[in-house]
């Protein structure tokens, strides 16, 4: 396993690719990682596999290294997936437990400290929402066994017709169809703290539901937050808004403290501005969306609140209010208050203090 780590487990995550999944990584294994050091081929593969998707958030990426922060990730993300085999399930929750915290303690690195630390850790992790596992059910005269991320032996499958072997296969996507236990759940979380642009780019994602907190340090930079607006607008800019609204509603909830109102105000106005941003992109680029409210009432609310109280935030400075697309874009507001306070005027009210706040830090 240490040995072949990177080769079969961090390259084809990366690149593609069947990865396997081997023993529970902690301290011990992971020094031996550590160690056993890497093919000078295997790993300047990586380093292009991972220089291609940092190129598209960042036009200067360069190839990253193989340092220990990457293994450190990678480390978690194994030990992830391990949490969802059915053998280390039947084991019980203490076994679980201790997966999980050796994963913890290797891959919980804290936030990104840059843009470009940022892009090179999500590098390593961009394909995981692709990831699937091979489940192959095998029935037999005596009974059946299944075989997880691995092909049935050879000998239960011989004389198929005197014992009656059949065989289901089916391919499973793990974030989507396996998804991840209570006891990995910390894991889960620690690697979104260290690499929180998959979770920035991916709001419709209900678990965990997005967490403003914890995306906030790659919001915050300008080209990073192009990227997630443009991908806002991809995804459909009222469904993911609404997401994105509805953490900013949830962040705003959590920060009672007076003494950080500064900091929360300004991660408020971040958010609020990504969501006129792409905003902004929908109605220049005449998609459809349509801006009812329903479940897209926080986004509406917020919307119509902070061109009230807080324009600054709702309305890009190169477009006059009088113009043509500013006298649409106004009316559009306009109507976006009445849908809303027809249907909560509480909703509403609870948007109005939140853009105050956002708007007295700019």
């Amino acid at each position: 396993m240490p040995r072949h780590f990177v080769s079969r487990f961090v390259l084809p995550l990366v690149q593609g690719g069947p990865v396997h999944v081997g023993r529970p990584i902690g301290a011990r294994v992971f020094a031996e990682i550590l160690r056993a050091g890497t093919d000078p081929q295997i790993a300047a593969e990586l380093a292009h596999a991972r220089a291609q998707i940092a190129l598209r958030f960042l036009p200067d990426a360069v190839e990253p290294a193989l340092d220990e922060a990457t293994l450190r990730l990678a480390a978690g993300v194994h030990n992830l997936l391990l949490l969802a085999h059915p053998a280390v399930l039947r084991r019980g929750p203490r076994v679980g437990d201790a997966i999980a915290a050796a994963g913890v303690e290797l891959a919980d690195l804290g936030p990104p400290a840059t843009a470009r630390e940022a892009v090179e850790r999500h590098a390593l992790l961009a394909r995981l929402p692709e990831l699937f596992r091979s489940e192959h059910l095998v029935h037999f005269w005596a009974g059946q066994r299944v075989f997880v991320g691995r092909a049935p032996p050879r000998g239960l499958l011989i004389w198929p017709r005197l014992r009656r072997v059949r065989v289901e296969s089916r391919r499973r996507l793990w974030s989507q169809e396996i998804g991840v236990s209570s006891v990995a759940r910390p894991l889960q979380l620690a690697l979104h703290r260290s690499s929180p642009l998959g979770e920035a780019l991916d709001p419709l994602c209900l678990d965990p539901p997005l967490d403003w907190d914890r995306v906030l340090s790659v919001v915050r930079d300008p080209g990073l937050g192009r990227a997630i607006a443009a991908g806002l607008v991809d995804q459909g800019v009222v469904p993911a808004g609404a997401a994105v609204a509805a953490a900013l509603f949830r962040y705003h909830a959590t920060r009672t403290d007076p003494a950080a109102a500064a900091d929360t105000g300004f991660g408020l106005g971040i958010g609020i501005r990504l969501l006129a941003h792409s905003f902004w992109l929908a109605q220049v680029l005449d998609l459809p969306r349509d801006f009812s409210a329903g479940s897209a009432l926080d986004l509406v609310a917020l919307l119509a609140a902070a061109a009230e109280v807080a324009p600054q935030l709702a309305w890009p400075p190169d477009v006059p209010q009088e113009s043509k697309l500013g006298s649409e874009l106004g009316r559009r507001f306009a109507a976006m208050r009445v849908t809303a306070l027809a249907q909560d005027p509480g909703r509403v009210s609870r948007a109005v203090e939140l853009c105050r706040k956002a708007g007295a830090k700019g």
